[in-house]
């Protein structure tokens, strides 16, 4: 079965309001940031998840995980 590649299920992808100071501003226009890099990158649309090269499946420990993830950048 083919996953679709999406910020719903991106390993990657973390809703922008559990970000830092001031990256969570940004929350309003830009809901999703992408945490693969060091420094996050608030996306502008989530259409670029369909087509990265780096988009890796959800592990199955889910939003706790990723909300952890996040806070301690």
């Amino acid at each position: 079965m083919e996953i679709k590649h999406n910020t719903t299920n991106c390993r990657w992808a973390t809703p922008t309001l559990f970000l830092p100071v001031p990256l969570w501003l940004d929350a309003w226009d830009c809901p999703w940031a992408c945490t693969r890099d060091t420094t996050p990158r608030i996306l502008d649309t989530t259409d670029v998840c369909a087509s990265c090269s780096r988009w890796e499946s959800q592990p199955d420990a889910q939003p706790a995980v990723r909300i952890s993830r996040a806070l301690s950048l």
